[in-house]
C-alpha cells in the first residue's frame, strides 16, 4: 500500500522530505508579475495575510503591498539578508499549524511535482508530502490563492481563473488562482 493511500505523513518523515526540498534561488514571479489577469488580485495583498510559499530572495512582498507577510523557505541560503517576515521550514510544516481559512497563499513555481529532489529516499513519501501540502493549501486559503508552476492542476485541481505565459506556453496553463 502505497504511503499517500495510508495515514497522514509523521513529523520525522516531513523533516526527511524537508531535506530534500529543490535548493533554488530563483521564483518565477518575474514571469508573471506583469499578467493582466493577477493584477486585481495583487492589489487585494494589501488587505489580507499572505503566505508565500518559496519566495526565495523574490518575494510578492517586494511587487504588491501586502497587510501582512510570511516567506516560507526552506533553504536558509535563499532568504534574504534582513528578512524578518521569512520562517525558515517547509511548507507542509508550516501550514500543518495554520488556522482554516487564515491567509492568501501565493507561490510561483513550487508547488509542483518536482518541488522535492529526485534524490528522495522515498518516492512514496514525496508523493505522499505533495498531496498533503496541497490539502493544507486548500484548508487554509481565503479568499483566494494564487498558485503558478507546470502542474499546478494536477496537484490543487483546475483553478477558478487559469494563467498562461506566452514565452513558456500558451496551450497549457501554468496554475492560476484559485477562490473560496
Amino acid at each position: 500500500m502505497k504511503k499517500q493511500e495510508m495515514e497522514r505523513l509523521t513529523q520525522e518523515e516531513i523533516d526527511k522530505a524537508r531535506s530534500s526540498w529543490l535548493d533554488d534561488t530563483h521564483s518565477w514571479l518575474d514571469l508573471f508579475i506583469d499578467k493582466e489577469v493577477l493584477q486585481p488580485y495583487f492589489k487585494k495583498l494589501n488587505d489580507h495575510r499572505i503566505i508565500e510559499i518559496g519566495p526565495a530572495k523574490n518575494p510578492i512582498r517586494n511587487f504588491s503591498q501586502c497587510k501582512e507577510y510570511l516567506g516560507i523557505e526552506p533553504n536558509k541560503k535563499n532568504v534574504p539578508d534582513n528578512s524578518e517576515d521569512y520562517i525558515i521550514t517547509d511548507a507542509l510544516s508550516f501550514l500543518n499549524n495554520q488556522h482554516n481559512n487564515s491567509a492568501v497563499i501565493v507561490s510561483f513555481g513550487v508547488v509542483a511535482n518536482n518541488v522535492l529532489n529526485s534524490n528522495i529516499y522515498n518516492r512514496d513519501v514525496a508523493e505522499a508530502y505533495i498531496k498533503e501540502m496541497a490539502d493544507e493549501i486548500k484548508r487554509v486559503f481565503f479568499p483566494f490563492s494564487i498558485i503558478v508552476a507546470d502542474d499546478t492542476s494536477s496537484i490543487l485541481g483546475e483553478p477558478t481563473q487559469h494563467i498562461f505565459n506566452k514565452g513558456l506556453s500558451e496551450q497549457f496553463p501554468f496554475g492560476g488562482v484559485y477562490i473560496k
